[in-house]
């Protein structure tokens, strides 16, 4: 067998495989009735997954080649390092921005704690209930990692105190500054103030997120375009059409995806050598083609 074949034949197989998967978990968890439309249309859409994972493995180290190739590309005209530094800045304060809002977490789970700690009744109750036990757990993570985000979003002007006892060098190693930097009226005074730069900040990650998804698309067409080939297509087709016919045809689901895969296989094999190669000459056979002069 040919290492065109051979490749085409694994692509195809996996392919095969996991298409009849996908379409067969879509069905499983949204309860589709078998031969409706929606069942159908899961089938298609495991289906052309399916064909798109086959189209990429075929040859997947001219994948990764392409990738490469097109990030350079896109670096040199693009100007990708300036732009790509700038957009990570900003990402990383949308970042910021969103994990503030988990400091109302804290705010709640400072006073769970201290209920517990108060109440003895509630104390024996949820150390004693595994479902307590886990709400605890993660009261503590709370209060001991939300410190940095609340402490660096809180505006100083709202906490004179703070900023004289930044001064002293011993502060940062004494449990004033988890006091403060943890407790649910710090909390409650951050969320407010980080909630309004986040509205402020709405034009910049709507700007960040178009950046990205065109950025996205060019990146991928710039892939399509090194990679894309007549074999690709031959796996994409046939793969589809394997993982249809066995989701359609086999209920179980195991037997369905093997089914899938070794009639994607069959199929890819018999477009490649047969139709494409030896009745349409759409791909040329190597072992014709190899060492052959052409006549002037």
């Amino acid at each position: 067998m040919r290492k065109e074949s051979l490749n085409i034949a694994i692509a195809c197989f996996i392919g095969g495989v996991l298409g009849v998967f996908v379409a067969k978990a879509i069905a499983e968890m949204y309860g589709l009735v078998s031969y409706t439309a929606m069942w159908f249309i899961a089938g298609v859409i495991g289906a052309l997954m399916g064909g798109a994972v086959a189209y990429l493995v075929y040859d997947p180290s001219a994948v990764i080649s392409a990738m490469r190739r097109a990030w350079y590309e896109l670096a040199d005209t693009e100007n990708l390092k300036r732009w790509g530094m700038t957009t990570l800045r900003e990402a990383l304060g949308v970042i910021f921005v969103v994990a503030t809002f988990a400091a109302v977490g804290t705010s709640i789970g400072g006073i769970i704690f201290l209920a517990v700690i108060v109440d003895s009744r509630l104390y024996g109750t949820a150390f004693s209930d595994g479902g307590g036990m886990l709400a605890l757990s993660l009261v503590a993570f709370f209060i001991l990692n939300t410190g940095m985000v609340v402490f660096g979003s809180v505006p100083r002007k709202l906490h004179p105190m703070i900023t004289k006892l930044e001064r002293n060098p011993e502060f940062n190693h004494t449990f004033a500054f988890l006091a403060l930097a943890t407790n649910p009226v710090t909390v409650a005074l951050a969320i407010p103030y980080r909630l309004w730069q986040f509205i402020v900040n709405i034009p910049r990650i709507t700007r960040i997120v178009w950046h990205l998804a065109v950025f996205t698309a060019r990146y991928a067409r710039a892939i399509f375009v090194l990679i894309h080939s007549d074999k690709r297509t031959i796996c994409f087709v046939d793969t589809a059409i394997g993982a249809m016919v066995a989701y359609t045809l086999v209920s179980e689901t195991l037997v369905a995806m093997l089914a899938g895969g070794t009639l994607g296989l069959i199929f890819g094999l018999l477009n490649y050598e047969l139709v494409s190669v030896r009745w349409l000459k759409i791909v040329p056979a190597p072992s014709l083609t190899a060492g052959r002069r052409v006549r002037k």
